[in-house]
């Protein structure tokens, strides 16, 4: 595995600490900053686990074996992120960035939602029945909240195609 990988993953729990500490004491920069932050770490766990599975077809193809072993294949730390709780903060920044016309606020809502959504198909394809289950119930209750649908469309509209941004 490449170095910044493991760098990220080892930086990340005291991160994640050091977060969960100074919650409530964010202004709307610290806001900004932590959204890119998760997102980015989101999709380096996604991309170590992408990694990881490649590596496991491979050795089972080598080997000739019909089950995969999915002791190496989990999802560290990323529960604590993606999670409902987790979605539903990203969903509450990007309705307050769309409605306070806070763009950056709403930019980085999106691109750390955008990355939760990856982990939650990353799950569905898992064999573990425990991430499908998850991916399926977190799938199924934003398929349904009317109000995300709502936000989505919302979003969407504020879309300028001649920027590709919002607002």
């Amino acid at each position: 595995m490449p170095f910044s990988i493991i760098y990220t993953i080892a930086l990340f729990p005291p991160l994640l600490e050091d977060l969960e500490s100074q919650k409530g004491l964010l202004d709307d920069t610290g806001r900004v900053r932590l959204l890119y932050m998760l997102g980015y770490f989101t999709n380096a766990f996604v991309n170590v686990y992408k990694i990881q599975r490649r590596q496991v077809n491979v050795l089972n193809m080598r080997r000739d074996f019909g089950d995969e072993d999915d002791e190496i294949l989990d999802f560290p730390y990323i529960s604590q992120i993606v999670n409902q709780g987790g979605i539903g903060m990203c969903l509450r920044q990007i309705s307050d960035g769309m409605d306070s016309a806070n763009w950056s606020q709403t930019q980085a809502s999106m691109y750390c939602f955008r990355s939760m959504l990856r982990v939650v198909n990353e799950m569905s394809k898992s064999i573990n029945p425990d991430f499908k289950d998850l991916s399926s119930f977190i799938q199924n209750n934003l398929f349904y909240d009317g109000g995300v649908m709502d936000l989505m469309v919302k979003v969407s509209s504020s879309f300028k195609q001649s920027k590709q941004t919002l607002g």
